[in-house]
């Protein structure tokens, strides 16, 4: 939580002093996406006060490039396009010092392959090579735009999840990774290339099959699936070809 501004500490108990933001200082969301900001009135003697008429004002001039809108009784804020800005919880004549950074990102236009689909474990290895994939959006000249921070899901498609087939190994996002609570699917973040990547790691179960399909699918904010999806890799066990 961030502590709020407050009002010189005198009078009663019961006399709200501070506003407190819930939550981090900096908000992203994709377009598309929605996020209700939620504040406290604290008294001075520290109860919160449960039925405070907090408002929500965006700070500063809006000069078009916020790409969202401010619900000031709720604090939904609906991002609609790319862009950013300030907002802070208010109570009569008491506001925040402190300010909440709200950006909006574009949702992903495509994602493809960024390295080979055709993927060889040799009999020694432990780990697979990455399965890479792209995120970009295609700029108003139709270029592509890598963009960071979005997610993929990578997942094994064969052999089914959870078989005893699928028992040797697991999906992750690098080497250094353990099994998640899902081992057949993991999420990974593209970075500033763009780039979300994951692996096949071998468990303690010797027992493999010739090979492993996963997908990845990224989705945008609202639930769409991002031109592209699946992207789908096969991954050789025990093998020393090329890969593709």
């Amino acid at each position: 939580m961030v502590l709020a501004a407050c009002n010189p500490i005198t009078g009663n108990s019961d006399d709200v002093i501070a506003l407190v933001i819930e939550g981090l200082p900096e908000r992203t969301l994709e377009v598309g996406d929605t996020l209700t900001l939620i504040a406290k009135a604290l008294t001075f003697g520290g109860d919160t006060v449960p039925d405070a008429e907090i408002t929500w004002v965006v700070v500063g001039p809006d000069t078009g490039q916020l790409g969202f809108s401010l619900d000031t009784l709720s604090g939904l804020v609906t991002a609609y396009a790319p862009g950013s800005g300030f907002v802070r919880p208010r109570l009569e004549d008491l506001t925040t010092r402190a300010l909440i950074e709200v950006t909006v990102t574009p949702p992903a236009d495509s994602i493809a392959p960024a390295g080979g689909q055709r993927l060889t474990m040799g009999a020694t290895d432990s780990i697979s090579p990455q399965m890479s994939v792209a995120v970009f959006q295609i700029d108003s000249l139709g270029a592509p735009v890598a963009l960071g921070e979005k997610p993929v899901h990578f997942y094994l498609v064969d052999p089914l999840p959870g078989s005893a087939s699928a028992a040797g190994f697991y999906v992750t996002t690098d080497a250094d990774s353990s099994a998640g609570s899902e081992p057949h699917e993991v999420v990974s973040i593209s970075g500033t290339d763009g780039q979300a990547t994951a692996v096949i790691k071998l468990g303690t179960d010797s027992s493999l099959p010739d090979s492993a399909v996963v997908d990845a699918v990224a989705v945008t904010a609202v639930g769409d699936t991002v031109t592209g999806s699946p992207v789908r890799f096969t991954v050789l066990f025990g093998g020393d070809g090329p890969q593709e």
